[in-house]
């Protein structure tokens, strides 16, 4: 007979730890299913970024048509050009998509399906990390409240930043892996947590500046708590993160080591790019969940630690006890310092450290500190669990207070699942439609500033010779012959993703020019020779002298020495892991190793069955009710009327788009003051122009004393925008401190940025122009 699945304790039936260890995973992903119900739909979510991410798995999907597994060149970015893409930004996730994909997923399908794995995978190593300390309850209270933490929906819905999502997911499964290395000594986790540690530069390298520091300072205070394993432990975790390290040392090296080849300082130059624009305050930290209104575009997101997540995590700290058993001691306390540390680091007083750690510049955003500290207080709203009393039965504290925090972790986040979504995009996006997103966007080459073109490309045609070839279908011809004197020809031309063959018969000698942007790594031969390139002056495209005759032309990308170095670092560290894992699996596993400790109670049979008729009648209220009616957690748009506005409009911009109202944060101001504008715009149809938005302060004369533009209201293009959605766009006018007291008006019109010019207003009363709409007066003081 098998090993029974149940085990007796006072009275009760519970379940044996290997057995509840898989359930308890199971139980996780049923309360995790109405997290990943947005990506269910058939559009992907309209995000700031997920379109990008999108656009680089068709490329990364291309180089595996290709037969190319890795490229650190993209070909097909930059119009055709290229850049060295995935050199520099972490490859990891667009893997994951591409797996989903192979297996017959669209493309658009395959992103969302990683996403779904990401936010289902970070409950469920948050789930083996705190069960290891605390036990199964409160495990699963900690997996739903990292799974519905606010950031990491924020970044799933809103953001669209699948690597931080996966980040998210991979940083519970490295420190579980360390904590089982320092407390266990135990080699077979070193190939987990080489690989777990391994895998986070390769998936967001950012993040790894936050989260590499935090997993040092608890494999060390780990050690120092634990002297029967210290020695061994030791080892075994220097060992690991060595390993780890080498193992992501053919990315993570050149990552690094070549920076001064690309325009990486570009991505620090935008205000909405500098972190001194992105401190938060502390009342939006630990905001309170807000309904949104499914109607509005660009819904208020607050960027909170969750206040469901907080108060108990909060009891967690308060509760802890002197003789509270050493672990969990120790892991309330570390978890504490976590959030501390990382609130800090998230609040504008924290301005002065951040400019004197000049790397903190490549953070761009201090919000990305709420990735640490969702982590810690998921790990701390666990442990204020395992504080009560516990007996298996469904009457216990412990599992009466997990129940309500599970509805109400789930109740709490609904508000941040219905984004808008995306349904002109294509399932399956071409090379030409990159590149159609490229331009519509101003995201060359997928990046937000152009951060990874080579330093040699000074500015970017608005078109590319190889664009329509791209969109025919047709072989390219990356060659440029339309200066070659006549009799000069190209006899074949054949190119793979990171390489070109040419036999070219010349009628004296060229210098040639090819449509690809030059970086180290690109080397020409001419009939086995290899020859200079030199990179042209401005555009930065490959060309070199080739002698009058017939000649046969190679273009290789190749390693450089460095990343070969770097190669064979990753290659030797995989080997010796290999060899661990060999030596490690002689012997058959042990089962008992995956238990929590004897203290740490499981769950009962019934206890189980309970939990998953909660989170299945979570889902059905979800799906059944909140879904179809206005209820509390969100409420729909009836396409007129925004809800809340302080002054409803119904004004017609030449039957494009309408203005539906405002809010204004005071009709009276001193000179010096910011006044603070909030526009309501309605598209009436599909916009191909992304029009600007003006917002002035003028006097009788019309003279202009205060102005702001908006050259993407809301944040999107209005070519975005969708019928029967509203855009909120905020305008702050900052009134100039020699502006003389009196009375202005305020004006607001729309504008065509191309060419400047307005967009009408139809119907114009008095108190309107044909090219503006009043909306009020205002009052400016004297500066006091």
């Amino acid at each position: 007979m098998g090993k029974s699945i149940l085990r007796r304790k006072r009275g009760s039936s519970t379940l044996n730890s290997q057995f509840s260890i898989y359930l308890g995973v199971v139980l996780v992903c049923l309360f995790g299913i109405v997290a990943v119900t947005p990506l269910l739909k058939g559009s992907l979510p309209q995000t700031a970024d997920g379109i990008i991410h999108l656009y680089r798995l068709v490329e990364l999907d291309n180089l595996f048509r290709h037969g190319v597994l890795f490229s650190r060149w993209a070909p097909d970015l930059v119009y055709g050009l290229g850049l060295p893409l995935f050199n520099f930004y972490a490859p990891l996730s667009y893997y994951l998509a591409e797996v989903f994909h192979l297996l017959g997923l669209s493309l658009v399908n395959a992103l969302k399906a990683a996403f779904c794995l990401a936010i289902l995978g970070s409950g469920a190593t948050m789930y083996l990390y705190v069960r290891d300390v605390f036990g199964d309850l409160p495990a699963i209270v900690a997996a739903v409240a990292y799974m519905y933490a606010p950031y990491q929906l924020y970044d799933s819905f809103f953001r669209g930043i699948l690597p931080e999502v996966l980040v998210l997911a991979l940083f519970p499964l490295v420190m579980w892996s360390f904590r089982r290395l320092a407390t266990q000594g135990n080699r077979r986790y070193i190939a987990i947590g080489a690989l777990a540690l391994a895998a986070l530069p390769l998936t967001h390298t950012t993040s790894t500046l936050i989260l590499l520091p935090l997993l040092m300072v608890y494999a060390v205070a780990l050690l120092l708590i634990r002297r029967e394993t210290r020695l061994t432990g030791s080892m075994a975790v220097a060992l690991a993160l060595v390993l780890g390290l080498a193992l992501s040392a053919f990315f993570t090296l050149p990552a690094i080591l070549e920076r001064q080849w690309v325009q990486i300082e570009r991505g620090l130059i935008p205000p909405n790019l500098d972190y001194h624009h992105h401190f938060l305050p502390l009342a939006e930290i630990l905001s309170p969940p807000q309904p949104t209104d499914t109607g509005r575009m660009n819904p208020a997101v607050p960027r909170s630690l969750g206040l469901v997540q907080t108060i108990p995590a909060v009891a967690a700290i308060a509760g802890l006890r002197k003789r509270e058993e050493s672990q969990r001691r120790a892991h309330i306390l570390f978890s504490a310092l976590v959030l501390i540390a990382s609130v800090a680091m998230m609040l504008p007083q924290s301005v002065a450290l951040w400019d004197r750690l000049p790397p903190l510049a490549y953070l761009q955003f201090p919000f990305r500190w709420l990735g640490p500290a969702s982590f810690a207080v998921a790990v701390l709203a666990g442990a204020s669990v395992s504080a009560l009393s516990h007996n298996g039965s469904l009457s216990s504290p412990r599992f009466l207070v997990s129940a309500v925090l599970l509805t109400l972790l789930v109740l709490a986040a609904l508000p941040m699942l219905y984004p808008g979504y995306q349904h002109s995009l294509p399932a399956n996006p071409s090379l030409a439609e990159m590149m159609d997103m490229e331009r519509r966007m101003g995201a060359v080459g997928t990046t937000a500033t152009g951060e990874y073109l080579p330093v040699w490309v000074e500015w970017v045609p608005p078109d590319s010779l190889l664009e329509p070839m791209y969109r025919a279908g047709r072989p390219l011809h990356r060659l440029d012959t339309s200066t070659w004197p006549e009799g000069s020809t190209v006899l074949e031309e054949e190119y793979t993703p990171t390489a070109g063959r040419l036999t070219v018969q010349l009628t004296k000698m060229l210098r040639v020019f090819f449509d690809i942007h030059y970086f180290p790594g690109w080397r020409a031969y001419i009939d086995g020779e290899e020859v200079p390139i030199e990179p042209t002056q401005g555009q930065g495209r490959i060309s070199f002298i080739v002698p009058a005759g017939t000649h046969i032309i190679r273009l290789q990308f190749e390693e450089l020495p460095l990343r070969m170095a770097a190669d064979a670092i990753s290659a030797i560290s995989l080997l010796v892991l290999l060899a661990i894992v060999v030596l490690a699996n002689r012997k058959s596993a042990n089962h008992e190793s995956m238990k929590a400790s004897p203290s740490r109670p499981g769950l009962s049979a019934g206890q189980a069955l309970t939990m998953a008729g909660l989170a299945l009648l979570l889902l059905a209220v979800k799906v059944i009710y909140v879904d179809r009616h206005d209820t509390f957690f969100k409420w729909g748009f009836d396409g007129t009327q925004v809800k809340g506005v302080q002054n409803s409009l119904n004004t017609n911009f030449d039957d494009k788009i309408t203005l539906l109202g405002y809010d204004l944060s005071s009709s009276t101001l001193r000179a010096g003051e910011t006044l603070r504008l909030d526009l309501y715009w309605r598209a009436q149809q599909r916009l191909d122009v992304s029009y600007g938005v003006q917002a002035r302060l003028v006097d009788s004369a019309l003279n202009v004393y205060a102005q702001q533009d908006n050259a993407h209201p809301g944040s999107y293009p209005t070519s975005w925008w969708e019928e029967g959605k509203y855009m909120k766009d905020t305008h702050r006018i900052t009134v100039p401190e020699s502006t003389p007291p009196g009375r202005y008006l305020l004006q607001v019109g729309l504008y065509d940025p191309s060419t400047l010019q307005p967009l009408p207003v139809l119907s114009p009363t008095e108190g309107r122009s044909e090219e503006t709409v009043t909306l009020q007066s205002l009052s400016v003081e004297n500066r006091e």
